[in-house]
């Protein structure tokens, strides 16, 4: 999923894969032609929290039936749109 906020293209990529989920996000301003910052979402929680890996006993989402992925894709896709309104009220960006 691909969005222009201010200047930027933000784009989440979110990969499936023997349950496993990976979310990506790959940020970049119009005038650059490759991604300016990229990263797993476990590795922007552990940016926020230096404990992260120590909290968790898997760092990516695992899957084990249809009603797990859809509650983790609600989760990823409200976590998406509270970064994307972050962005879109920030100052200066």
């Amino acid at each position: 999923m691909e969005e222009t906020i201010n200047n930027y293209i933000i784009y989440l990529s979110i990969s499936f894969n023997k349950g496993l989920i990976e979310c990506i996000y790959s940020i970049k301003s119009k005038e650059e032609e490759f991604a300016a910052f990229a990263s797993r979402f476990d590795s922007l929680a552990a940016l926020n929290n230096n404990k992260f890996e120590d909290l968790v006993k898997y760092n990516l989402p695992i899957s084990a039936s249809d009603s797990d992925f859809k509650s983790i894709l609600e989760q990823v896709l409200m976590l998406d749109g509270e970064f994307k309104s972050e962005l879109k009220n920030a100052d200066g960006i």
